[in-house]
């Protein structure tokens, strides 16, 4: 690069969190920059941002619609458009280019764009249709239009959403990868639309655009305890207006009205995201979805006159779509003509399966995550539920048309499964005939974990597992039976670890909203959200309310994403105050869900554990208002979280240190949450251990817990008892979980033990992500990427492992929206190395574990004379060598 410029390169331009999005409604959209630089101390001084309405005027450096012009600022996310008025349908372009800390302007970026969506209501000219004989139908239905184009094409653009599920497709081709669109949301306040570019599908003449139907969480089965069909509504409905350009500037409009034909008599006879599919390909209509295709057998479809109550909002979260295919590892015949698939990874989304058969000849496909001792699929932990017959469980059917080659897909189900068992076929099938298919909301990966014990790096990976297995527009509890709810208590146990390893500001931003828009008038969050009951019996529980305030606030720290705590504010204050207004005492009553959950004989009072939770939301509450600079907000719930800390204390701790129940979680609890007086933290660290040396050193703690105890023996000095803990291969353990060949996280400790057999087969799922929040201890204490609440979104962190305690080496890496740290160390004798790289435009505190200064080297040399470190400072146990971005290499004796 020329002396002139700045060798430090802008990358990964997003906006609002997305890449080059389409019909975004934000009138002020926020853009974002990484820096990249091999030079230490790297930093960004200034930066210019450029938009225009046209690629052309920003190749040109022409900005008609904003020029932030050269900015002292070393901002580099979350800048806020302020130009000229966006309106619908615009198509903004725009790039970055920043200076450096020498005062060196860098090269203008590569051009991003985000286009917007329909902003206002009267921007929707098409209307709701639906098929009026609902309820009388043999299959699921599809509608259809043709129409003619006049003129070259010059752009295409789609919006669509369905009070159901949809499928679009444009002359014989589907449109987009998105699976299971519109998505899940609190239907009754806000339905999500798609924005699709269609320019390629189209052509001038004549043209077909046809959609399919599902019935999904709108109309489909939900598990309501009792289950229910048609919470959200019956009938299912679609809304599309296809908006096309051509080179004489007309606009076409295609959109759902009258005109639009419907059928239900097609090859969906039935797909429920619970039950399975059935589909009758004998049922098939060649070029439905292409011109010139005889519909005059179609119906008309029932139009609505008005757009509804629910406020239509464009998908901002990453879609749901295939992210990954998988062969199976093993193929048996545990009974004659059944046939049994091993994927050897249990996985969540369907599969493709390619066969053939005599016309009308049903093939069965079971799915689910274990096999019975005879070699069957294991089907008895789905429960009955919200289905009638036991053998529709995670199960599909494809009824056979005859033709030489035929393959089955499903369209609006999904599966948790390792194992497929398949009857009915009539021969006997191969490896190469079935693939699987993964899918989840696609939130890209954002961190790894490795290390020297491969009993770990597979915990870790089991955790990943389940953690993108549970992400299907809303964090499910689990994949496989009759729930996968957005159960708010497992997201935030699960929420630190999830953000490490996976790039989750868009989907938090979205199902934050789905909790406030299920939030009940006094404040009460509901146990998962959306929350489709219409009574509140799951409403108002602590630690799953409670998510309500630490997954936003855990989402801010991560994301730095003050607009999201601006708009979520007021509903955490209601939670807090509504807990208030119920304990005035400040020792909260507020029931949970069987408080530490799932926990192995251990016992936290249902008072201990609420008024944990009632204290640490007061807390984050508390954090927010400092944040929004809400001064007198932010002294008030810091006063109650201080009141509920010495009522607590007053309640709960004797003299000696001893919390009431004396269990594992109860200690972990209120360390976790400091609600120990600090003169108190050290004893009371002790009774937490002697009370896992009262049960032989063995795990009593639940899902709230698990993770907060880990975490509070490596921060109270306990940290060779944790790795002892990850490292056990005895029940209850993770490592007795990988024995048994889990490649998830389990529900249970003891899902499944030899000898003993399955758990309670009405509760015990092979993929849940709760026990996977221990990927946060891995990341935190064994890595030690520390992130700092004061300086969010890692503009200033913490490198702070613990090397040793029996680990050979560890190496991970967490991508934060300044670009990737990295924490790599290894130990080999008396002699110890730490490898860190710490992203342009932030810096880093290291703690190195020797107090012996002089004898710390960065590559090769002393390090207090190295480049880029700012302070070495000796500690009682450590040492503290400040750092500017860039990469080191410490050496030092262990």
């Amino acid at each position: 690069m020329s002396a002139d410029f700045s060798e430090v390169t802008v990358t990964s331009l997003r906006c609002e969190y997305l890449e080059n999005p389409l019909g975004i409604d934000i009138l002020s959209p926020r853009m974002s920059w990484v820096l990249q630089s091999d030079q230490r101390g790297q930093k960004q001084t200034a930066f210019r941002v450029l938009v225009s309405s046209s690629l052309k005027n920003l190749n040109h450096d022409t900005a008609d619609l904003w020029d932030s012009a050269k900015t002292e600022s070393d901002q580099s996310n979350h800048l806020e458009y302020a130009g000229e008025q966006l309106t619908s349908r615009m198509r903004v372009f725009w790039k970055v280019r920043v200076w450096d800390m020498a005062g060196r302007p860098g090269r203008w970026s590569e051009p991003a764009f985000w286009s917007m969506g329909l902003l206002r209501l009267r921007d929707w000219e098409a209307r709701w249709v639906s098929f009026q004989f609902r309820g009388q139908e043999t299959a699921l239905p599809s509608l259809r239009k043709e129409f003619d184009i006049s003129g070259n094409i010059q752009s295409a653009t789609l919006y669509a959403t369905a009070k159901g599920l949809y499928e679009i497709r444009i002359n014989g081709l589907k449109v987009g990868k998105n699976l299971f669109a519109p998505e899940w949301t609190s239907y009754r306040n806000r339905i999500q639309y798609q924005t699709y570019d269609v320019t390629e599908l189209l052509g001038a003449g004549r043209n077909a655009i046809g959609a399919t139907l599902g019935e999904g969480w709108y109309a489909g089965w939900l598990q309501q305890w009792p289950p229910e069909k048609n919470v959200y509504g019956s009938d299912l409905e679609l809304l599309v207006q296809l908006e096309i350009r051509t080179d004489d500037r007309e606009l076409h409009l295609i959109m759902t009205d009258g005109s639009w034909k419907a059928s239900l008599d097609g090859p969906i006879l039935t797909s429920d995201m619970y039950a399975g599919e059935t589909y009758d390909a004998r049922n098939e209509w060649r070029g439905w979805d292409k011109p010139n295709f005889d519909d005059g057998n179609w119906k008309s479809v029932h139009m609505k006159r008005h757009l509804g109550k629910a406020r239509l909002v464009s998908q901002l979260n990453e879609k749901i779509c295939v992210t990954e295919e998988i062969a199976p590892i093993a193929l048996s015949e545990p009974r004659s003509g059944t046939y049994v698939y091993d994927l050897g990874q249990n996985v969540v989304g369907w599969i493709r399966f390619s066969l053939r058969g005599k016309a009308g000849k049903t093939v069965q496909f079971k799915f689910n995550e274990m096999l019975n001792p005879d070699g069957t699929i294991y089907m008895d932990n789905l429960r009955a539920g919200c289905l009638a017959e036991e053998t529709r469980r995670q199960t599909d059917e494809y009824i056979c048309n005859g033709a030489e080659n035929e393959y089955f897909e499903p369209h609006f189900t999904y599966h948790g499964f390792r194992y497929v068992e398949i009857s009915g076929l009539g021969y006997e099938p191969t490896l190469a005939d079935l693939v699987g298919r993964v899918f989840h909301s696609s939130a890209s990966s954002s961190g790894l974990f490795a290390c020297s014990d491969e009993l770990l790096n597979r915990v870790w990976e089991n955790a990943t597992w389940s953690l993108r297995g549970n992400l299907m527009s809303v964090p499910t509890d689990c994949p496989q039976r009759d729930e996968r709810m957005g159960w708010m208590g497992d997201a935030q146990i699960i929420c630190q670890t999830a953000n490490y390893a996976m790039d989750l500001a868009a989907f938090w931003n979205k199902w934050i909203k789905d909790i406030r828009d299920d939030q009940l008038g006094d404040g009460r969050y509901p146990s998962y959200a959306p929350y489709p009951l219409a009574d509140d019996r799951s409403t108002g529980k602590s630690a799953w309310a409670d998510a309500g305030i630490i997954v936003p606030w855990t989402a801010y720290v991560y994301y730095a994403d003050k607009r999201l705590i601006l708009e979520h504010f007021h509903s955490a204050r209601g939670w807090v105050d509504h807990v208030h207004r119920e304990n005035p005492d400040l020792i909260s009553k507020q029931k949970s869900h069987g408080v530490d959950w799932l926990n192995i004989g251990g016992t936290i009072q249902n008072e201990f554990f609420s008024t944990a939770f009632f204290a640490k939301s007061a807390g984050v509450v508390a954090d927010m208002a400092s944040v929004l600079g809400k001064e007198h907000d932010a002294r008030k719930y810091r006063r109650l979280c201080n009141d509920i800390r010495a009522a607590f204390a007053r309640e709960y701790m004797a003299d000696d240190g001893v919390l009431a129940g004396n269990s594992q979680g109860a200690y972990a609890l209120a360390l976790a949450f400091d609600l120990i007086p600090d003169h108190k933290r050290r004893q009371v660290a002790t009774r937490m251990v002697e009370s896992m040396n009262d049960n032989d050193g063995v795990l009593t703690t639940g899902i709230a817990t698990t993770h907060l105890l880990l975490c509070e023996l490596s921060r109270n000095g306990y940290h060779d008892e944790a790795c002892r803990i990850v490292k056990s291969r005895q029940m209850p353990s993770w490592g007795f979980m990988v024995e048994q060949g889990a490649t998830t996280i389990w529900e249970r400790w003891n899902g499944y033990v030899p000898g003993v057999g399955f758990a309670d087969n009405n509760m015990n799922s092979f993929n849940h992500f709760a026990f996977g929040a221990v990927g946060e201890w891995m990341m935190r204490e064994l890595a030690g990427i520390h992130l700092d609440p004061s300086h969010p979104a890692c503009k200033h962190f913490a490198i702070r492992p613990r090397i040793g305690s029996s680990f050979a080496w560890v190496e991970a890496y967490y991508d934060s929206l300044h670009g990737r740290i990295l924490s790599s160390w290894k130990v080999a004798g008396n002699r110890a190395s730490l490898n860190i790289t710490v992203p342009v435009n932030t810096t880093a505190d290291v703690l190195i574990p020797t107090k012996d200064v002089d004898t710390i080297e960065e590559s090769g040399k002393k390090a207090s004379m190295s480049e880029g470190v700012s302070t070495v400072k000796a500690g009682e146990n450590n040492s503290l060598i400040c750092v500017e971005s860039g990469s080191y290499e410490f050496a030092f004796h262990v």
